[in-house]
């Protein structure tokens, strides 16, 4: 007979028309989700700073030459931190998710029935599901 492990909580999140139980998130996960917001927050700043750049040229605080150079700058920290990088990324995290809580991971649903916020939204509960109080 299987004991229930209360430190273990299993929860079942809804994503359009499925259900899914939840009640392993590995370490893995946690790691892979957080270097992921780090590059966001990362990126975020980059573009704060081309936001500034660009008002700057146009309160003619800096010239347009200068501006470009320094958009090339910003262009060239920011490298590959593109989109569709976070899509791959967050998809291998899904993958991830249903694969070590015995779900079969269905590629093709997850990129053509969900929008963006669907695929965050699954893997913040998951994060946080031993946060989240059992119903």
């Amino acid at each position: 007979m299987k004991k229930d492990n209360p430190t273990k909580k299993e929860i079942t999140i809804k994503i359009r028309d499925k259900e899914f139980k939840i009640n392993f998130v590995s370490n893995f996960i946690f790691n892979q989700w957080t270097s992921m917001q780090k590059t966001l927050d990362y990126v975020a700043k980059k573009s704060d700073e081309w936001k500034k750049v660009i008002q700057d040229m146009e309160n003619e605080k800096i010239s347009v030459e200068d501006a470009e150079s320094k958009i090339k700058v910003i262009q060239k920290e920011i490298g590959n931190s593109d989109h569709v990088l976070f899509f791959s990324k967050r998809m291998e995290i899904v993958q991830e998710l249903c694969e070590s809580n015995d779900i079969e991971f269905n590629k093709r649903w997850w990129e053509r029935k969900t929008e963006p916020e669907d695929i965050n939204s699954f893997i913040i509960q998951c994060i946080r599901k031993d946060t989240l109080k059992k119903t």
